[in-house]
């Protein structure tokens, strides 16, 4: 779709076709084909519709010099849009061109492949790119301004793309794959940048620490000495992890052929995405590229390796990755059996291919009990996950195995009393952390304990506070503005909806497909203004949530709000009787969260919650706490 503040039509514009689920991705690449100075058309308007928008649309896709359509699971369950006739127009231009002119250049950004696509055959006659999550390796932009410069086809570009293999045309549903960090695949560029490792080069095991440049070595033992983690201490401050990312620069200045240490960086990198701190596209590549680099320079080094494992098993999140970094982890783990960064992504890849109880298991013989605890949770085993936190915390009792003891009693025990003891016993040192302080807020929240809320509200300095996906925040004002509001405080409480609901505004002017238009419905469905809750509300699920098909575990706040209660109560009546461990969390949540607050009450909601009990589960003969019972405060 086009950047509607376009209307002429400049020679050599891409024009981007995505599904609207697809805009954060699709946003992604136009990003990095603008940053190498290419004309993009990308509509990110909310206005949609019209003759005049109708012809415009019609107008770009028969001048652009490039048509790029993203290809996802999105828009394989949308047999029906607006962007399926932006396809078929792209087709009947390319039924005009000569043979071999390069025009339809389709992406896919997850795993959906060509042999199953909805797409239309002239999609199927060239060849395809994968960039997970829109995710674009360095040269992508250079690229495409070699295609945008030559009419020729794919093998007339050899010369552009010096010293790199141009990869021959293949027929109809044998296409050849380009790698996801590869450069741009309509050249049919070769670099198989997520696989360097397996380009028939021998390890360089010549290579040994010993030959290193001291200064070099110096350095890196400082930086990991920094960011150690530990599966049971408290994790380093994201500020340690940037001091360590700029030893390892000056490490790289010195020498930048050490494999190992573009390897060490990758991982440094990669540990902004496992503890939250960074979830940036920009983050997600710079590791990537410094682990392929990594295994240009050194790829038998175990660091290479194991850089590259965690790449596969936190970026790229496949089927296909998980299984590949699965396997490079156990020949590592037979190599270095006590090595702790091996273990713990032995154990990631296990457990992210569905096999919880498998991954616990195995942490708990590697005497690991806080990543047990973790997996036994994730896989519903109350009295297994208790047991591990507590061998956690008999370790060192750190915040860190606090909270998940905490998280413990509530998903798997629904012990408000005992959560609510458990938190308290997180020293207020914590309040001031980010992490510490959101975990903390949404507990109190639930449970009505509204006095802790603005406690830590006030000790933690910070407007926002992050979700549990990192790259979600969410304005502190709104969770001070929910307990006023519980308590009693309306006047108070509008006054912090008030100050997040210019936090959200200022962040949507700065991003207008930002996720945070989810916490502008929760102000307005807070306030009972339920049209414009609603309004917001559609455009975030168009944007965030496939179109809004489905509801998702953040739905129903305002859902309930907004008159649409009886959605949410038939999303828990097929979800709750699966008793799978997203039920359990479900259960906890619908039993106390003050998200379900104005369900409290209706005998259907408890008759649900009764026959879906999950088992060690408070049972119901006791009084319950949360959502509209608590102490009250004083704002």
């Amino acid at each position: 779709m086009p950047d509607t503040a376009h209307t002429g039509t400049p020679s050599g514009a891409v024009f981007l076709s995505y599904a609207s689920q697809d805009a954060k991705v699709a946003k992604r690449v136009s990003e990095a084909l603008r940053a190498a100075g290419i004309e993009v058309w990308f509509d990110q308007s909310e206005l949609r519709g019209g003759d005049a928008w109708d012809q415009s649309i019609r107008k770009q896709i028969k001048n652009c010099a490039l048509f790029m359509p993203i290809i996802s699971a999105h828009t394989q369950t949308r047999l029906e849009g607006y962007f399926r006739l932006e396809w078929k127009l792209a087709e009947d231009r390319s039924h005009l061109m000569a043979k071999g002119k390069a025009f339809i250049v389709p992406v896919t950004v997850d795993g959906t492949g060509d042999q199953e696509a909805q797409v239309p055959d002239a999609f199927l006659a060239v060849q395809w790119t994968k960039l997970p999550g829109g995710e674009t390796p360095p040269g992508f932009g250079e690229q495409v301004k070699k295609l945008l410069g030559s009419p020729l086809d794919e093998a007339s570009h050899q010369n552009a793309a010096a010293n790199v293999p141009v990869v021959p045309h293949r027929a109809k549903n044998s296409r050849l794959w380009v790698g996801a960090a590869g450069v741009f695949a309509v050249v049919l560029v070769a670099i198989a940048l997520w696989h360097p490792w397996s380009r028939g080069k021998a390890p360089d095991s010549a290579r040994q620490s010993p030959g290193r440049n001291p200064e070099v070595v110096d350095l890196v033992s400082r930086a990991s000495a920094m960011t150690q983690t530990s599966p049971t201490f408290d994790d380093p401050s994201k500020e340690a992890f940037e001091a360590a990312g700029k030893l390892l620069e000056q490490a790289k200045s010195i020498d930048p052929t050490d494999g190992e240490v573009w390897a060490i960086e990758a991982m440094n990198d990669i540990h902004f995405l496992r503890l939250s701190y960074d979830f940036s596209p920009a983050r997600r590549q710079r590791a990537t590229v410094e682990a392929a680099r990594a295994a240009e320079l050194s790829p038998g080094f175990h660091a290479t390796r194991l850089a590259q494992a965690q790449v596969l098993v936190w970026i790229v999140r496949t089927d296909g990755s998980l299984k590949e970094a699965e396997d490079i982890a156990r020949k590592l783990a037979l190599e270095t059996p006590n090595d702790q960064e091996t273990l713990v992504t032995l154990g990631q890849s296990i457990a992210e291919q569905g096999r919880s109880k498998e991954a616990a298991e195995f942490f708990s013989r590697e005497k690991m009990p806080y990543m047990a605890a973790v997996w036994y949770i994730s896989g519903g085993f109350p009295k297994e996950s208790l047991e591990s936190i507590d061998q956690a915390l008999a370790l060192k009792r750190s915040n860190k195995c606090l909270w998940l003891r905490v998280n413990i009693l509530d998903a798997l025990f629904e012990d408000p009393n005992a959560v609510l003891q458990a938190a308290d016993q997180i020293p207020q040192s914590g309040y001031t952390d980010e992490k510490t302080a959101t975990d903390l807020l949404f507990v109190y929240l639930k449970f009505g304990r509204y006095e802790k809320v603005l406690e830590i509200a006030q000790s933690y300095p910070g407007d926002w506070i992050s979700s549990w996906e990192g790259d979600d925040v969410a304005p502190k004002a709104v969770i001070v503005g929910q307990a006023l509001m519980s308590s009693g405080h309306s006047d108070a409480a509008k006054q912090q909806f008030a100050l997040a609901l210019q936090q959200v505004e200022q962040r949507l002017r700065d991003d207008p497909n930002s996720a945070v238009i989810y916490w502008k419905a929760v102000i307005y469905a807070s306030l009972g203004q339920r049209e414009e809750a609603e309004r917001s509300f559609d455009l975030y699920r168009q944007l965030h949530e496939q179109g809004g098909a489905n509801i998702t575990i953040v739905d129903p706040y305002v859902l309930n709000r907004i008159g649409r209660s009886e959605e949410v109560l038939k999303w828990l009546g097929e979800k709750l009787p699966l008793k799978d461990g997203m039920a359990r969390f479900l259960h906890s949540e619908a039993r106390y969260d003050v998200d379900y607050a104005p369900l409290r009450g209706d005998p259907r909601l408890e008759k649900l919650l009764r026959d879906t009990l999950p088992a060690g589960a408070k049972p119901f003969d006791e009084p319950q706490r949360g959502g509209v019972a608590g102490k009250t405060l004083t704002p």
